[in-house]
């Protein structure tokens, strides 16, 4: 998806108004990217257990499909 020219100049003058350069936004949104992405893979880990406890399954036949 790309941004029309009207967004990005309303987004660098909310940016300048604040004293923000725009290229920290970039920053923080690539941080936060990485961040849920991170999660999302560890997210299968920590319910391996609990699920293996509440369906009777082994921690290897959960964990093959994922």
């Amino acid at each position: 998806m790309q941004l029309s020219f009207g967004t990005r100049n309303s987004a660098l003058k909310i940016c300048n108004s604040y004293g923000i350069h725009y290229g920290w936004v970039m920053v923080a949104l690539a941080f936060l990217s990485a961040l849920f992405a991170t999660a999302s893979v560890g997210v299968p880990n920590v319910l391996i257990l609990p699920m293996s406890n509440d369906l009777g399954w082994s921690i290897g036949e959960i964990g093959a499909p994922i």
